[in-house]
């Protein structure tokens, strides 16, 4: 599958799938730490302006919401930003500029693979590496490509919304 960016496409945001109980041990968010996942993604949305707010689509976890994610972010006023999820991930990133992944996972790899713009972050205290891979992400961290605040990450789609394939 080709998917090119769309230089007028959506911001498309990607929310981790999160379960109520332990279904494997890997380096990722667990219990209390699933809270903090859920406030980071908030926070990005809030350092965003509002013309960007506008422009980005939340695609949510389609399975059962264990910890109220959806409830959570209507909360905070952003109900208009969640996918519907009547498109598939393909067709969504097709209409979309750049990919905001907010966990370490498969569509990474993927959207290295496609080549399509991607704009990363998560806490590293919830993700942790392997000796192995410690380079390659500090090598995106070194690019502006990976950080480890949504703070960080919201300052930088702020500085290349305008021209994310010139980035």
């Amino acid at each position: 599958r080709v998917a090119q960016p769309d230089k007028n496409g959506k911001i498309l945001m990607i929310f981790q799938p999160t379960f109520r109980y332990l279904l494997r041990l890997s380096a990722e968010p667990v219990g209390p730490q699933i809270k903090r996942y859920l406030e980071n993604q908030i926070l990005f949305l809030n350092n965003l302006n509002v013309d960007l707010r506008r422009q980005t689509a939340l695609r949510l976890y389609s399975g059962e919401d264990h910890w109220a994610f959806k409830s959570r972010i209507e909360e905070e006023g952003y109900s208009e930003l969640i996918s519907d999820r009547t498109e598939s991930f393909w067709q969504q990133l097709k209409k979309s500029r750049i990919l905001i992944l907010t966990y370490n996972s498969t569509t990474l790899l993927e959207a290295l693979t496609l080549n399509f713009p991607t704009l990363m972050f998560w806490d590293p205290k919830c993700w942790e590496l392997n000796d192995r891979a410690k380079p390659w992400f500090e090598a995106f961290m070194d690019l502006g490509v990976l950080y480890a605040t949504p703070e960080g990450a919201a300052g930088k789609l702020l500085e290349i919304h305008d021209d994310v394939n010139g980035w």
